[in-house]
């Protein structure tokens, strides 16, 4: 008969005894990370755009969205604007994945604030 460890408890079915893990060992392996997003952004001089991009370092996704002229007055500019906020330890950066439709929320949120001064909505790209 197997030794029984100290955080496995027995049960008994039909005559046979089947060890199953504690609560605590189930609570240990859903505080695993399901995502961890690395979030870049860049200028792209020749078509002077803003380029936000995303990669999830578990699954691989990644994500991109272009901002131009489309988005902004002035893109360099807000890119300038962005670097500021972007490299700001006052802001804090929030991901959010979407399971249905594969997008993915970032944000930069000042501490303390109750509105975002960032909010992108990044497709997927892969």
């Amino acid at each position: 008969m197997a030794k029984k460890s100290d955080t496995q408890t027995d049960r008994e079915y039909y005559g046979k005894k089947e060890y199953i893990n504690n609560i605590e060992d189930k609570k240990e392996e859903d505080t695993a990370p399901k995502y961890s997003v690395d979030f870049d952004w860049e200028w792209d001089h020749k078509n002077e755009k803003i380029i936000l991009k995303a990669k999830d370092k578990i699954s691989k996704r990644r994500w991109q969205l272009t901002l131009g002229k489309e988005s902004y007055l002035s893109p360099s500019k807000e890119y300038d604007r962005m670097n500021e906020i972007f490299d700001d330890d006052d802001y804090q950066l929030i991901t959010q994945y979407n399971q249905i439709d594969g997008d993915l929320t970032v944000m930069f949120l000042k501490q303390k604030a109750k509105v975002e001064t960032y909010k992108f909505v990044l497709p997927q790209t892969q």
